[in-house]
């Protein structure tokens, strides 16, 4: 068992973690099931190992890294949250490269950027987590050269989400037919605007959400939506249909292009009519059917954390620090 905590350290993304903090509640989860403490972190702790996620665009923070820590270095974990096309990050580009508010392109400065300085760090980690397979084959495949180890991450559903359970509105009271969150393209508002036109009441939450109001929004709905960022995109948003497997809420899903482990726990549809179509003749049993299914089918798949277990890092002191 490794000794002392592993740090989860979020002060690379907005300084508090959002955007990650499903990733961050998965990671906690699952070294629990291995008897294995955490801490979340704003600190690079030297002595334990430090599961990072992928961003890496400030200067100063990868100097730190590259001051402390060494190639190939156990102590360092990093989470690859994009795919990589053309040797560029871009996972939420529509492959006809359509342009949002700068973001969605591989050619935009945000991708660049974040590409430049992950390449720059990459040799420090012993280990790239990638929780899609399609972030799985794009690093194996372009940036092999410049990872140690790069491993496919499954997405387990997980019984510690249900912990915070409690009684919401009934169906005969819920606040909204659909609760949506995200950031809203062109596309998505069309779609949005569509259901809102047939009648439908869509709880519309942004980017950047605070986690207790998206869970509210989700539970005071009758169904969570997961919608495309563009006709043209092929991935699948996984964290988001994890969360909402795990918590026990009904999602529906727009259909994709490229396959994953998880398309066969979801309610998926073709377009705005299907979806329309498919809610109308929705019953509970469908729903709770096919999350039966994926806690089936998470107990027959190994940690995914497993491999931690080949470095023991940490001390007593530091474990105590953080109780």
């Amino acid at each position: 068992m490794i000794r002392g905590p592993v740090n989860i350290f979020v002060a690379n993304h907005y300084e508090n973690g959002i955007g990650i903090q499903d990733f961050v509640d998965l990671i906690r989860f699952e070294l629990d099931d291995m008897g294995v403490e955490s801490v979340v972190s704003t600190e690079i702790l030297t002595d334990c190992i430090n599961i990072i996620f992928e961003e890496f665009r400030n200067p100063h923070f990868r100097k730190v890294l590259l001051d402390q820590f060494v190639p190939d270095d156990p102590r360092l974990v990093v989470v690859a949250t994009e795919v990589v096309r053309d040797g560029i990050f871009n996972s939420m580009g529509s492959v006809d490269r359509t342009l949002h508010a700068g973001h969605y392109t591989a050619g935009s400065e945000i991708w660049v950027e974040r590409t430049d300085g992950f390449k720059e760090v990459a040799h420090l980690f012993s280990t790239v987590l990638c929780p899609a397979e399609q972030i799985f084959s794009s690093f194996s495949n372009q940036f092999s050269d410049l990872c140690n180890e790069i491993v496919y991450w499954p997405l387990r559903y997980k019984h510690q989400m249900l912990q915070r359970k409690c009684t919401w509105p009934s169906c005969e009271v819920k606040q909204s037919d659909f609760s949506f969150s995200g950031s809203v393209t062109p596309y998505r508002e069309a779609v949005l605007k569509h259901l809102a036109a047939s009648g439908y009441k869509v709880d519309i939450k942004v980017g950047h959400t605070s986690e207790f109001l998206r869970y509210a929004s989700a539970c005071q709905s009758h169904f969570m939506l997961a919608v495309k960022h563009y006709p043209s995109t092929d991935l699948l948003s996984k964290m988001r249909v994890w969360w909402a497997l795990s918590n026990h809420l009904p999602i529906f899903v727009e259909s994709y292009s490229e396959i994953t482990d998880l398309d066969q726990f979801l309610m998926i549809y073709r377009d705005a009519d299907d979806l329309i179509n498919q809610a109308s003749s929705y019953t509970v049993e469908r729903s709770e059917s096919l999350i039966q299914k994926y806690k089936d089918w998470s107990e027959g798949i190994e940690n995914p954390l497993y491999f931690l277990g080949r470095y023991r890092a940490g001390t007593q002191k530091v474990a105590n620090g953080f109780r």
